[in-house]
């Protein structure tokens, strides 16, 4: 009988723990669920603030911007087409994440025609320019420029990658920080944009 008694309690003790094992990790995977969530709103609340601080502000049509050949074309020229979506980056920012978004354009993961978007990149070297597009879908329109301050009124702090459409009259709207946010997101900006302005 009081082997019986053993077995019993030995099973009942390894059952306790077993429960116990498994809901430690139930409980570890919610905490790691809701920081990735709380991380994400992070992000999203950083993105919301950068699209208030952008939103109207301007980019002058006599901004220089340069082909990785060396040719100049000013600004305003391009804009006479129609409203263009730009993808900016400052050199201050994650080059790793402005080159995996790049990536994710040039094999077309996202809903955007190269006609209407201009991809601008400033505060890098002409060599470091260059290298950027060595691999890129030869249609894309990406330029160089290097004197951003003097005409823009876009919150130059900005150091993520950011899409935004710039109109011929020179105002930016729809102004849209990608840093750390998922590639979903980034999918459906270019979506609706697309429909809105471009389709």
């Amino acid at each position: 009988m009081s082997s019986i008694l053993i077995i019993v309690t030995i099973i009942f003790i390894y059952k306790h723990f077993s429960f116990q094992r498994h809901y430690n990790k139930t409980i570890n995977n919610h905490e790691i669920i809701i920081s990735k969530m709380e991380d994400t709103l992070d992000l999203l609340t950083q993105a919301l603030m950068y699209s208030f601080i952008n939103d109207a502000s301007n980019m002058s049509g006599n901004l220089i911007l340069e082909t990785n050949n060396g040719e100049q074309v000013l600004l305003y020229e391009i804009l006479s087409t129609g409203p263009k979506l730009i993808l900016y980056y400052s050199g201050r920012g994650c080059s790793k994440c402005f080159e995996n978004e790049l990536n994710a354009i040039s094999s077309r993961s996202y809903p955007v025609s190269f006609n209407n978007l201009i991809i601008m990149i400033t505060g890098i070297h002409y060599r470091a320019f260059k290298s950027f597009g060595e691999n890129l879908n030869p249609d894309m329109q990406i330029f160089l420029i290097d004197d951003e301050l003097e005409n823009t009124s876009m919150d130059i702090n900005q150091t993520s990658p950011c899409l935004f459409i710039l109109a011929p009259d020179e105002r930016i709207t729809h102004f849209y920080s990608i840093y750390g946010l998922p590639q979903n997101i980034t999918y459906n900006y270019f979506k609706i944009i697309n429909k809105r302005y471009f389709d």
